[in-house]
């Protein structure tokens, strides 16, 4: 059976690293999208991850994260 899959394209973060097997958690738009289960994983690199869902297709353009937010320690000396 040749099933059409929704295309999803989206910008944001993903919150937890991308697991075949296990729902993906994205920060998008200041909302947390949780998808289905993973069941490949197509793309990742440092600005663009694509995976397919028991439901969809997805293709998440990574958001930069700020300095602060990966090295906390680092903001306070910035503004010692």
């Amino acid at each position: 059976m040749n099933e059409m899959k929704k295309i999803i394209y989206l910008q944001g973060t993903l919150l937890m690293p991308l697991t075949v097997g296990s729902c993906a958690y994205i920060s998008h738009g200041g909302q947390v999208v949780r998808t289905s289960r993973v069941v490949a994983i197509r793309e990742i690199s440092s600005q663009r991850v694509g995976f397919e869902t028991l439901n969809s297709h997805y293709c998440v353009e990574l958001s930069p994260v700020p300095l602060s937010a990966v090295m906390p320690a680092y903001s306070r000396c910035a503004a010692a």
